[in-house]
């Protein structure tokens, strides 16, 4: 390999290490300030949309195999 290639791999090494650190600390503070992610129920989601084919979709395999709906 010639060397400005090991310097171009290396830079985009770092900038890639960098900036999944950034997206973790990110993702703290915005749990910090908005709390925790929470479960969306995607079928209720398609439902308030007007999709209720898709909405369908979603719920009947859950309501077949008894799962209740995501609870915030």
């Amino acid at each position: 390999m010639r060397p400005h290639l090991y310097i171009v791999v290396a830079a985009l090494l770092a900038f890639v290490t960098t900036a999944m650190a950034q997206s973790n600390e990110a993702e703290s503070i915005s749990s910090a300030v908005f709390g925790p992610r929470i479960r969306v129920d995607d079928a209720y989601g398609a439902y308030q949309r007007g999709f209720y084919l898709t909405a369908l979709s979603l719920a009947l395999p859950r309501a077949e195999k008894k799962i209740p709906p995501h609870k915030p």
